[in-house]
């Protein structure tokens, strides 16, 4: 038999506060310490609030009771120190040289090689080389972009990543280059990464001359 809404009234009156069996209570003082719900539990909790309406009167009521909860500048401090653990306080000389230590060995760990992006390293842009071939590239391609003819903002782009060669002659090769604005140089990159990392191909199909 439901409920009247005046005994739902009493009843949720003689829960407020002190009332409330679980007033006070915390860790393990609770039921539910060092427990956990089994799934069958939580999939009847999520599926009792599933379609659940407020009515504007509750909506209204829960708004003014969240306005009124005003947290004092105590309270305010007590979760700053709860949630930092550290707050007001400072690391010792040594506690500061184990976390230098520790960060410095993590780099390393991750440094080169041992970097789970490692792709077997990189050949440098920065050689009297590349920029030979960078500038042969942009003459023959009458500096323009191949694909689309836009003359502002060239790069030259490499058919085959760097990170696939082991020389810097064969990775530079005027073959393995092509003239490409912003826009088409990213699009460009992406297809690279498509091909090569995925599908182990090549990316000639962009090239529109």
């Amino acid at each position: 038999m439901p409920m009247s809404a005046e005994a739902r009234q009493r009843l949720s009156e003689s829960r407020k506060g002190s009332g409330n069996p679980m007033f006070g209570k915390r860790g393990a003082e609770t039921g539910m310490f060092g427990k956990q719900h089994s799934v069958e539990a939580r999939r009847k909790m999520s599926n009792a609030g599933k379609g659940r309406k407020f009515s504007e009167e509750h909506k209204r009521n829960l708004s003014e009771s969240l306005r009124a909860r005003v947290r004092s500048q105590e309270h305010c401090q007590n979760i700053s120190k709860a949630k930092t653990g550290v707050c007001g306080r400072r690391h010792s000389p040594e506690t500061k040289q184990k976390l230098s230590d520790a960060m410095y060995q993590r780099i390393e760990d991750w440094d080169g090689e041992h970097h789970w992006l490692w792709r077997g390293g990189r050949i440098k842009y920065d050689t009297a080389y590349w920029k030979h071939q960078r500038k042969q590239a942009l003459m023959r391609d009458g500096y323009r972009c191949r694909h689309c003819g836009e003359v502002n903002g060239l790069a030259v782009h490499h058919l085959k990543p760097l990170r696939l060669f082991s020389s810097e002659k064969a990775a530079h090769s005027l073959d393995n280059l092509l003239s490409l604005c912003p826009a088409c140089h990213g699009k460009a990159e992406i297809i690279a990464r498509s091909l090569y990392e995925v599908k182990g191909g090549t990316e000639s199909a962009f090239i529109s001359d």
